[in-house]
């Protein structure tokens, strides 16, 4: 019989391995895979989708008449280009040749939150509940969720992303307590889990959603939050490894540039990474993909340092806001405008310290330079908070606070607070941390979110 100390280390080792299911006992069916977390903040999306499967999709037979009849458009339109093009320009066929122009700043999370939605489960359901930066209340379990949640947003707007096995988003209304708008599904026609990962709303309505257990991104338009309506899928499988997955995960928009983090695992081997992991740029509207690398064949990704994505953060040396700072297996400065990037820490000086890549759960920087990590012990017993300089290459990483238990990882960092998810049991909820001075404390006693919290989503 297993203990329950065992057990939550089991918890805790599944999503430092980033499931995409939310594998919370060895009952639930989950798989055996790397890393994905369940929230859209915190994770690596490394990982498996395995066996679980959602066939209550309502879009099934439409889609399929639908792709159909765009397909055989499309062709049609494509050839009459091709022939009438031949002065060397696009023919708005196939992959852009060129590395993307970034006409704008990158859309990532918010700075200075005044609300944060926060991701709850206990287990065997979830919830979305609401927390007041300013008073540090909570609107507790406004909006039912099950138990595997990531979280975006698009103005008054909340999606609600019900991942691994599930398999469907709920719209919810920011400005009526999370008020249910819409449903839709995003299951597909195969004997697994299409495992939604990530979603953006672009400039015109259509809402991009990265899928973990396809080999494609699906769209769909959101211009009528209560009629959401499929429009297309967007092919990937030139990503894919022997499997024919190329696990999609994280997803930063700049202007009308989407890049989709994409992980390419051997599912059929041990989830072992096949070729790194890449940012692979989309334009929206036309969904065409970019080609710039003239020894590769076909559209191309920025290749990261790095394995994973755990954590995305604006780079504070970059006014452009096209530089980011992703977690991948170190922390790597990644420059979206020009396709290249450089480490901040590498993953070796992590290694060094024993900090292996799946116990780098998240990030987040204080406005003196600081960064601050969630980082699990060894064996996944606990966590504990890290800090280093944004500037000395983790020379000066260091332990400020541990013994942390959560499934995630989550933080945020608002003005001089740092703001975690925790998970202890009896005493669940949002821990709050003085980081003002060289020594970190805890500001009073754990904000109770109704149910355990996994994940944070800021939000204006």
């Amino acid at each position: 019989m297993m203990t329950k100390k065992t057990t939550d280390t089991l918890i805790y080792k599944a999503f430092a391995l980033s499931l995409p299911c939310f594998c919370i006992s060895m009952s639930t069916g989950c798989s055996d895979s790397e890393d994905q977390t369940e929230t859209g903040d915190t994770d690596e999306s490394e990982g498996s989708d395995n066996d679980g499967s959602d066939d209550d999709s309502d879009d099934d037979s439409d889609d399929d008449s639908d792709d159909d009849s765009d397909d055989e458009t499309d062709d049609e339109t494509d050839d009459e280009t091709d022939d009438e093009t031949d002065d060397g320009t696009d023919d708005n066929s196939g992959p852009i040749e060129n590395y993307p122009v970034l006409t704008g700043a990158c859309d990532l999370p918010e700075a200075e939150p005044t609300r944060l939605a926060v991701s709850s489960t206990d287990k065997s359901t979830g919830a979305v509940s609401l927390v007041s930066v300013a008073d540090k209340t909570v609107k507790k379990d406004l909006a039912l969720a099950k138990t595997d949640i990531a979280l975006a947003v698009n103005g008054d707007q909340l999606y609600s992303i019900n991942r691994f096995g599930f398999d469907y988003i709920d719209i919810l209304d920011l400005n009526d307590e999370l008020a249910p708008l819409a449903q839709f599904s995003v299951a597909i026609e195969e004997d697994r889990s299409s495992n939604p990962y990530s979603l953006h709303v672009s400039a015109s309505d259509e809402a991009y959603i990265a899928l973990f257990g396809d080999d494609s991104l699906q769209v769909f338009d959101v211009s009528d939050v209560t009629k959401p309506e499929k429009l297309r899928d967007v092919d990937f499988s030139h990503f894919s490894d022997a499997d024919g997955i190329p696990e999609a995960g994280k997803m930063i928009a700049c202007g009308d540039v989407l890049f989709v983090g994409v992980e390419a695992l051997d599912r059929d081997n041990g989830w072992v990474p096949v070729d790194g992991t890449r940012l692979v740029p989309v334009q929206t509207g036309s969904d065409r993909l970019y080609d710039w690398d003239s020894d590769h064949q076909g559209a191309d990704g920025v290749k990261l340092l790095g394995l994973g994505i755990k954590s995305v953060r604006a780079d504070p040396d970059d006014s452009s806001g096209q530089s980011v700072l992703v977690l991948s297996s170190g922390l790597e400065r990644v420059n979206l405008a020009t396709g290249t990037s450089e480490w901040v820490i590498k993953d070796t000086t992590f290694a060094d310290k024993g900090h292996g890549r799946f116990q780098l759960r998240s990030f987040d920087l204080h406005s003196d330079g600081s960064l601050y990590f969630a980082i699990a012990t060894a064996d996944f017993s606990e966590h504990g908070l890290y800090r280093a300089s944004l500037t000395d290459e983790g020379a000066d990483l260091e332990a400020v606070f541990t013994g942390l238990q959560t499934v995630t990882g989550g933080l945020e960092v608002i003005g001089d607070e740092l703001w975690f998810v925790d998970t202890t049991e009896g005493d669940s909820g949002i821990r709050i941390f003085d980081i003002s001075q060289d020594t970190v404390t805890e500001i009073g006693t754990a904000i109770s979110t109704g149910l355990p919290p996994y994940g944070f989503l800021p939000l204006p």
